[in-house]
């Protein structure tokens, strides 16, 4: 199985590394290699010559490596930024950026890169126009940890974890290499790139001029996809406009600017591009910056990269067909940082499009949902191996409990190509009206992973694969003052269009309460559960129960280890967790009229 085979590849990997993986703003070890047509390549003669390096590292098994090959975004690069002269590259290059591939793992074979051998997920060389080199011996200089991992080296060789980005992201890190050598440097003084509007925090920076000796004569230029009844204002030395300023930057000194945005009555994530150029140096590259405001946006549908990026289009068409308004997309690293910037507060509901782009989650992207989970927003996730990544591969502690204690899911197994078929629970309120559909294989190959999963206590499996009820690959949940759907398939492996865009539609129609999950007897909460964490007694408060009821506890893998009746009329429910191992728990308290709520306790000894 898959599974076991990548858990078991990367033990190995990580039994060869010494070190921690190489991080951001390090100098990349040089080195001098032959790719497989038999070419020489050194780093530091292209770092010298003044280009970036992006280094794919990849192995021929990784099916996330493989549908980003084939996605074409660095055969993009290559030809229209690779260095002149060479094969592939357009007469009309940039000539500034390089491009290759590593293949990592020691144990690939020649047949394996052509798609002919046993440990492959098809072709890498057919049609691939950068250089590809099987080295591993990269890998462990580089100590990577895990696949994918892609670097991209600056020409002063430092070094920065760029990930599977579209193009455009990439030439923006491109750019960015370039821009730290300039004279001229941007120091972000914001509270966030993402703000609320009417927040009462301008968008501000400083413009240093690090030359010893010379000024610099810049313009700075604002555009945005802004509605038209928004306004903006960019001011700095003591001139404002709502387009362009020309300044004069001193030698050694500061300039400061800040963009205040007015938003009209239409509800948008605007997205705002403030570009300082250089007249007295015009071959200079430009500074970019980049600021959105959200105003009125209450749904919001947020991107994981790499290949998800295709599929924000039909996530977006079913808020369409619900005829939302206020709705707009966001990468997750902006989300992250606007939420712990206590930005975006008017978003309630939010949809994340994990797809097959790993990792899954992040400890800080987690941190940031946690915090607009608690505070009563509601959270869709939709991607192939979400479940499987987070419990069997890149997954941390962090991210486990989440997936557990937030999203109310436990791991089951990795699915395959032999669960090609989705049905919807037939009995469930909210999605069972749709029926069934193909799940289509978008990546090709034996990359088809339906996670399965089951639900926590309190929660309900949506849809089954096949004909099995037991092997659920969806599930809801209402609990601790938010809702949770909860895909194991991207958006777009849902081969039939119609249930594809319901499914995006019925949750935001829950969400938003205009439909009901038919929980009419459902208590959404107890009251107050304390000490938590405990070591010993916790205190149940059984408000809203009062009839004969039961109490079940359930580790985090699902497990029940421990039920008692309760006797009718009791407040208070006192359980003693002193035999339980350190953890977290699910409390369920259910009464004979099928009343539920749930709420979870930790146990620290």
């Amino acid at each position: 199985m898959k599974s076991i085979y990548t858990l078991l590849t990367i033990c190995l990997l990580l039994a060869t590394v010494s070190n921690a993986q190489l991080a951001d703003g390090t100098i990349a070890p040089d080195w001098t290699m032959t790719d497989i047509e038999g070419v020489e390549h050194n780093l530091q003669s292209y770092l010298d010559d003044g280009y970036t390096v992006i280094l794919d590292f990849s192995a021929t098994w990784c099916g996330p490596c493989w549908a980003y090959h084939t996605g074409g975004t660095l055969e993009e690069i290559y030809t229209n930024h690779g260095p002149a002269g060479m094969a592939g590259v357009s007469a009309y290059t940039t000539d500034d950026i390089m491009v290759f591939m590593i293949e990592g793992d020691g144990s690939t074979t020649t047949e394996d890169l052509n798609g002919t051998g046993t440990n492959t997920t098809g072709d890498w060389v057919t049609g691939t126009l950068y250089p590809i080199i099987d080295s591993d011996e990269i890998t462990q200089t580089y100590a990577i940890n895990f696949w994918p991992t892609m670097y991209t080296v600056c020409a002063d060789g430092m070094i920065q974890e760029s990930g599977q980005v579209t193009a455009a992201e990439h030439l923006g890190i491109a750019q960015e290499c370039a821009v730290q050598s300039l004279d001229v440097q941007l120091d972000d003084t914001s509270v966030s790139s993402v703000q609320d509007a009417g927040d009462g925090n301008a968008f501000t920076f400083t413009l240093n001029n690090e030359n010893e000796m010379n000024a610099e004569e810049l313009v700075i230029t604002v555009t945005s996809d802004a509605p038209s009844d928004w306004a903006a204002e960019i001011s700095a030395a003591g001139s404002s406009d709502g387009s362009s300023l020309l300044i004069m930057a001193e030698a050694l000194s500061g300039t400061d600017v800040s963009l205040a945005v007015t938003p009209g009555t239409t509800a948008a994530l605007a997205n705002y591009t403030v570009e300082i150029s250089s007249l007295t140096y015009p071959e200079n590259v430009a500074i970019t910056v980049d600021y959105f405001v959200a105003s009125g946006i209450t749904d919001l549908v947020v991107d994981n990269g790499g290949v998800s990026t295709v599929m924000n289009s039909d996530f977006v068409a079913g808020l369409v067909a619900a005829e939302n308004t206020t709705h707009a997309t966001l990468d997750i690293d902006k989300f992250t940082e606007a939420i712990m910037a206590d930005q975006l507060s008017e978003v309630g509901h939010v949809y994340y499009n994990v797809g097959w782009t790993f990792p899954s989650f992040t400890d800080e992207g987690v941190e940031a949902l946690k915090a607009f989970m608690d505070n009563g927003g509601n959270l869709m996730v939709v991607g192939q191996d979400v479940a499987w990544d987070t419990f069997n591969n890149e997954g941390t502690a962090i991210t486990q409990e989440f997936m557990t204690s937030y999203l109310g899911v436990n791991y089951v197994g990795d699915g395959s190509a032999s669960d090609s078929q989705m049905t919807f629970v037939s009995n469930d309120p909210l999605f069972g009206s749709l029926g069934n559909s193909s799940i289509e294989n978008i990546y090709g190959g034996a990359n088809i992973y339906p996670d399965q999963i089951d639900p926590i206590p309190g929660g309900f499996g949506i849809l089954h694969y096949g004909n099995d009820e037991t092997k659920f690959g969806g599930a809801r949940i209402e609990h601790n003052g938010f809702k949770v759907v909860y895909i194991g398939v991207d958006l777009l492996m849902i081969e039939d269009e119609a249930v594809r865009t319901s499914t995006v539609e019925i949750t935001h129609n829950w969400f938003h309460g205009l439909v009901s999950g038919v929980e009419e007897s459902t208590i959404s909460s107890l009251g107050r559960v304390y000490p938590n964490p405990s070591n010993s007694l916790v205190n149940i408060n059984l408000k809203g129960f009062n009839k004969d009821s039961s109490i079940e506890v359930y580790s985090l893998l699902g497990e029940l280890v421990f039920t008692e009746n309760i006797a009718n009329g009791s407040s208070v429910y006192v359980l003693n967790v002193s035999a339980f191992n350190n953890g977290l728990y699910t409390l369920r308290v259910l009464d004979s009229s099928g009343n539920t709520a749930n709420t979870m306790v930790q146990v620290l000894k």
